[in-house]
């Protein structure tokens, strides 16, 4: 399509447009900002580039001043939302958007809320897991078994397993799993308590609910490779009833159940 001068103003000597007056839609046009094709860089990247910002400009001298000034601190908040798992820019552009102007009830109590997790939240002293006191609620169960004990890799892989109803255990969180490519190794992982509570001879037995991957399964033969020497504990592995290369956290519960119920011993 060719472009129209009349619609998104003059094309200055750098190859950006400058916006202008459309007569078709009034004085506050709105344009999209057009770069000239840098040497090097295909035309396709150029464009998926150019889409992913827009720019809003009122054809006043004193726009750009005005518009710096009011999303210096937006754009502040779109970062920090970025920094969020699974949030991308559009994803934070919408959530901002929605807090400070769609509903500014809810960013209040979202404040309070992460001011007052932030101070009362913290890792059960036994298990890893989320807790609000010294023992997590699992932990201080006492008709739990706290003899035979789950190992996962995260805390949403413990609440998965709890939802499906099929454990009466206790859990340990790893809060990761061995991966030397990431720099993760056992100093960075939930286990010097696993074994030190195996130690204590408070462990009959281990059950491993790690993924099923290479990552998973080093861990897996790190733990029994350390058990501490003299003590008798059975070291077994969920079933593969979940899929290779798959994790704990997207099972369903009837999965789940099948893999704890068809564990095996680990070798």
């Amino acid at each position: 399509m060719g472009r129209r001068e009349d619609e998104i103003g003059p094309r200055r000597e750098d190859g950006v447009g400058v916006g202008s007056r459309n007569p078709r839609r009034g004085p506050l046009a709105r344009t999209r900002v057009w770069a000239s094709r840098e040497p090097g860089l295909p035309d396709e990247g150029q464009r998926g580039e150019l889409q992913r910002e827009e720019e809003y400009r009122i054809d006043f001298p004193w726009a750009g001043e005005i518009h710096d000034d009011v999303t210096a601190a937006f754009e502040r908040l779109q970062q920090a939302l970025r920094k969020l798992p699974g949030v991308g820019y559009r994803s934070s552009e919408r959530i901002a958007l929605h807090l400070l102007l769609g509903k500014t009830d809810q960013l209040k109590e979202l404040v309070a809320a992460l001011e007052e997790s932030s101070l009362t939240v913290h890792r059960c002293s036994r298990c890893g897991n989320l807790a609000d006191g010294d023992l997590c609620a699992i932990c201080s169960d006492a008709k739990r078994d706290h003899r035979a004990v789950c190992v996962v890799e995260n805390v949403p892989d413990l609440v998965a397993i709890e939802r499906s109803g099929s454990w009466r255990g206790t859990y340990h969180v790893l809060h990761g799993k061995l991966s030397p490519m990431h720099h993760i190794g056992p100093a960075e992982l939930n286990i010097s308590s696993l074994l030190a509570l195996i130690a204590a001879g408070e462990v009959d037995e281990l059950v491993l609910a790690l993924s099923n991957d290479v990552e998973g399964e080093a861990t897996c033969h790190y733990i029994q490779g350390n058990i501490p020497a003299g003590r008798e504990v059975r070291v077994t592995r969920i079933g593969f009833g979940i899929p290779s290369g798959g994790g704990v956290l997207y099972a369903d519960s009837v999965t789940l159940r099948s893999a704890l119920e068809g564990r095996r011993a680990f070798s």
